[in-house]
């Protein structure tokens, strides 16, 4: 049973329900659940989607009413919109508008009361949508979450995004041959795609080309911060080294050198 599947964008959402939950409806209901949301911002949003040709008087006083009650009795009636909205229409599709994954790594507040009262079914009923991943740690905290890794953009979907982001910029068009070189140093992470169109904005293609030393620096800081989360023992920490300075060593030549 799940209640909920953080994932990184609504197409691998699609592609998800088509291979594991073909029954789900592929027309989502959409709300953005933002940085300063508490009880009454989402349940507006629930209640735009839930009653959209609702007349403006009653769906007014229905915002007031919920307005007026106690945080207790405010969860009572997002559970209840919730559970409409997921029997009429399946899934609802949550963007990540900055109020989904708290400073920590942890999902924010108002995240943690969605999943608490979002239905219980045989097929997600929230569907989170997030460029953020939840911190490691945070994982195996919450009951009835599935996780869908987002695979690395490819060579072209790295050189396109940062097409995006580039041109968008006034006097800060790149060249197809830049797009190419800049496109080898993302790894096709999106955050690195960021940091890499920032570095063009501030320092220039040809800058950023001819000397990404900030850009591996900063990735290096990232993995390492990654790595530190695991506790190795000895065998494993000297595999990692070994694979440091040669990284196409067979099994059997790894056995060997834990044997020494």
């Amino acid at each position: 049973m799940y209640s909920i599947v953080i994932i990184g964008r609504s197409r691998l959402l699609t592609e998800t329900n088509r291979n594991i939950f073909p029954e789900v409806n592929h027309l989502r209901p959409i709300i953005t659940i933002e940085y300063n949301d508490h009880y009454n911002e989402i349940f507006r949003k629930l209640l735009n989607v839930n009653t959209p040709f609702d007349a403006i008087e009653s769906v007014h006083k229905t915002y007031l009413d919920f307005e007026s009650r106690h945080d207790n009795e405010k969860f009572d009636e997002i559970k209840k919109v919730l559970e409409s909205i997921v029997n009429q229409r399946e899934t609802i599709e949550v963007l990540d508008g900055g109020g989904l994954i708290s400073d920590t790594g942890d999902l924010a507040s108002m995240a943690q009361i969605l999943i608490e009262a979002a239905p219980i079914t045989h097929h997600p009923s929230l569907a989170f949508i997030s460029q953020r991943n939840l911190h490691f740690k945070f994982k195996n905290k919450y009951k009835g979450l599935l996780h869908i890794n987002v695979p690395p953009l490819n060579h072209y979907e790295s050189k396109r995004l940062l097409g995006i982001l580039l041109n968008q910029e006034p006097k800060k068009e790149c060249s197809n041959e830049n797009l190419e070189n800049l496109a080898e140093i993302t790894d096709g992470h999106p955050q690195n795609i960021q940091i890499i169109a920032d570095h063009v904005r501030h320092f220039g293609v040809e800058v950023t080309i001819d000397d990404p030393s900030e850009i591996n620096i900063w990735r290096e800081k990232r993995g390492f911060e990654y790595l530190s989360q695991f506790n190795f023992d000895d065998s494993q920490l000297k595999i990692l080294s070994l694979l440091t300075d040669f990284n196409s060593l067979d099994a059997s030549t790894l056995r060997e050198c834990l044997e020494i």
